[in-house]
């Protein structure tokens, strides 16, 4: 566990800052981490949040397991000294002794739990395409409006800190135009699958909800860029079970981890837009 020292506080705490504007969570969290430590990381589950007071006003930090990038053999080194000063790499236990407040220990008690497991699927509805009634064409081309370009550019700029290493998408205009600023930005070809979409599953709903579930305990960290109704029904199945079925929203990611053939972690974040 990589822990930080801040002179201006003398306490020894788990890496986390403030967001700047126009950053989704994900992204405030990467920068703050790679700011106060000059390392890069590839994100994995959400560990949760914690609250305290602060000068009378309640303030809420959330945190994500990170794992360090297995090329990077740099030291820790920050942009920024008079922020933090001091480093140390320490085993779970004695880091859970360092740690100065209770909370960041809360969330080393998470990150035991699940904080090595892998991200295996992350699961992308594509963005908003405007209204299907006032679309002439095939629905299978209608394309993303406004809103939904910037959806898709938003998961363009927050997917490649889950550092994946391939991307399919479903065969609607909808779904390549949400996948090809992730496309751009990390050179992975996109790869259409049409057992990913809501066609297959209104076809073929066994096929579809198992090459999702497939995907999901590989542990290639897949980015699926599909359809809402099939997503529904994949999350239903694959999940555990709940009254309410599991969310889809458009330009939202699920973020699922596995291990041993077995979904331990699913994260959702029903909007990367910037709130």
């Amino acid at each position: 566990m990589l822990l930080v020292h801040r002179p201006g506080y003398d306490d020894w705490s788990l890496p986390k800052g403030k967001p700047d504007k126009g950053e989704n969570s994900i992204q405030t969290a990467v920068r703050e981490v790679e700011e106060e430590t000059g390392l890069s990381f590839a994100v994995g589950p959400r560990l949760g949040s914690v609250r305290y007071p602060v000068k009378g006003r309640s303030k809420t930090v959330w945190y994500w397991s990170m794992r360090l990038d297995p090329q990077c053999t740099d030291d820790p080194r920050p942009i920024d000294d008079d922020e933090v000063d001091e480093f140390a790499w320490l085993p779970l236990a004695k880091a859970f002794k360092a740690l100065t407040y209770p909370a960041d220990r809360q969330i080393l008690s998470r990150f035991a739990k699940v904080g090595t497991i892998p991200v295996s699927l992350i699961l992308v509805r594509h963005g908003r395409a405007g209204s299907r009634s006032r679309w002439d064409g095939p629905d299978d081309l209608r394309p993303l409006d406004g809103k939904g370009t910037d959806q898709a550019e938003m998961v363009g700029r927050t997917v490649p800190s889950l550092a994946p290493t391939r991307l399919l998408s479903a065969p609607p205009a909808r779904c390549l135009q949400t996948a090809e600023p992730l496309a751009s930005r990390t050179g992975m070809m996109i790869e259409t699958s049409a057992l990913i979409s809501d066609h297959c599953w209104e076809s073929d709903p066994e096929a579809a909800i198992d090459r999702l579930h497939r995907l999901a305990i590989k542990g290639e960290r897949v980015v699926a860029v599909s359809q809402g109704k099939v997503m529904e029904a994949a999350l239903n199945s694959m999940l555990p079970k709940r009254s309410a079925s599991y969310a889809t929203k458009k330009g939202g990611m699920w973020v699922i981890g596995a291990i041993d053939d077995r979904i331990v972690t699913y994260d959702y974040y029903p909007s990367l837009l910037p709130t």
